[in-house]
Formats: structure tokens, C-alpha cells, sequence
């Protein structure tokens, strides 16, 4: 996780990465799923 992202009630696999202004709420990211640069997630389940 970079700074300036928040992570609230979220699972984030092993290898994931979040970019700066990102925003991930009530999801699961699996292994090595990135986010870019200030995407929103709510509620998703997300894979490579």
C-alpha cells in the first residue's frame, strides 16, 4: 500500500498492491492484484 490510500474492511492477498489515492472498501483483492492510481473499489472481489 502506498500513501494516501485507504483500505477499509478489505482483504488484500499476498503480492497486492495499492497505488496512492486508491480507495478499497468491503473487498477482496486476491494474490498480486494491483489497483491503480486512484480507483475506487466497493464491495468487489477482484483477481489478476
Amino acid at each position: 500500500m502506498e500513501d494516501g490510500c485507504s483500505k477499509i474492511a478489505a482483504r488484500i492477498g499476498h503480492g497486492g498492491h495499492i497505488k496512492s489515492r486508491s480507495r478499497v472498501e468491503r473487498s477482496n483483492l486476491f494474490e498480486y492484484t494491483r489497483i491503480a492510481f486512484g480507483r475506487i473499489f466497493t464491495g468487489k472481489i477482484v483477481s489478476p
